[in-house]
């Protein structure tokens, strides 16, 4: 049995093993750079629960903004008027003092 070899299967080979190591290479190099630059267990952690904070603080806020805005509401709907009147809508709607 013989085996015949020229330099274009050797270059071909050569070809295909570079471009499997480079390919390789590149990947590794990837990996390495993201374990570099993130960030540790315990500062994401840290920074989850400072954002959960900031959240909860806003939506304190929220719910204190709503709920002065609901008190503005049911003192103008609780001025003695009768809800059938301010539902009445077109020419016998009740006139709330507002000129155009």
């Amino acid at each position: 049995m013989t085996i015949q070899v020229n330099g274009h299967d050797i270059a071909t080979a050569v070809e295909v093993a570079s471009w499997t190591a480079s390919m390789l290479a590149m990947l590794i190099m990837g990996l390495i750079v993201y374990l570099m630059v993130r960030p540790s267990r315990r500062a994401r952690r840290q920074r989850r629960s400072d954002e959960d904070a900031v959240q909860m603080e806003e939506m304190l806020r929220l719910m204190e903004r709503m709920e002065s805005r609901l008190e503005v509401l049911e003192r103008a709907i609780g001025d003695g008027r009768d809800e059938e009147q301010l539902l009445q809508t077109g020419a016998r709607a009740p006139v709330t003092g507002r000129t155009q």
